[in-house]
């Protein structure tokens, strides 16, 4: 088993919250983006691959509104109950 985290500056491993026979990897924001090398990463093409059909999402997405506007709207949906659905407000 393995778990990766985004790297917080907290060691998880050491406070105890890993169990010892899952392997953990700590992963930097930024390489998630841009690769060591400098370049772009899979994270880059990833809205290409959803828009081309290579990359299904899990979770259906709904987008409920853009900008500060959405919010509201976006609140009222999930008080109405929302299963299985990603709610996005758009920027």
């Amino acid at each position: 088993m393995l778990y990766a985290h985004v790297f917080t500056g907290r060691d998880l491993e050491k406070e105890g919250l890993i169990p010892e026979e899952v392997k953990a990897t700590r992963v930097f924001g930024h390489l998630m983006f841009v690769t060591p090398d400098g370049d772009l990463s899979a994270m880059n093409r990833l809205a290409d691959l959803v828009d081309e059909g290579s990359f299904r999402l899990p979770l259906e997405v709904e987008v409920v509104g853009s900008g500060l506007e959405g919010i509201g709207p976006g609140l009222e949906r999930l008080r109405e109950g929302v299963s299985g659905t990603k709610l996005v407000v758009a920027l």
